[in-house]
């Protein structure tokens, strides 16, 4: 489930370059008052709230790895395909969005 509502089609936002993009990293971009971290990664691409719920820390400083992000607040690991913690008793979770490389322009879908 995604942060844009269930059912409609998304409204899909330019937000850089995708040849601007660090290889196997994150940017941070703002979208209304939005702030998304935008992560390339193992050939695919991703969107989530950048905001760890549990320390208010931007997650798209943390290091990437096996479809993972790292809060580097306190280590928690964010599914970038479900914005799940992983290992952490209950149901902590970030919105993913939608994204999409069109003609070399990423966008995201909120």
């Amino acid at each position: 489930m995604t942060d844009a509502a269930q059912g409609e089609s998304p409204r899909w936002t330019p937000v850089g370059n995708a040849a601007d993009w660090p290889a196997e990293g994150a940017k941070l971009v703002t979208v209304g008052p939005r702030k998304i971290g935008v992560y390339q990664h193992a050939g695919a691409w991703y969107a989530l709230k950048d905001m760890c719920p549990h320390a208010g820390v931007g997650l798209s400083k943390g290091p990437i790895a096996d479809k993972m992000v790292m809060c580097v607040g306190h280590g928690w690991r964010f599914n970038l395909e479900t914005g799940k913690v992983l290992g952490i008793p209950g149901d902590w979770r970030v919105g993913t969005y939608p994204v999409r490389v069109v003609d070399g322009v990423v966008e995201i879908g909120v």
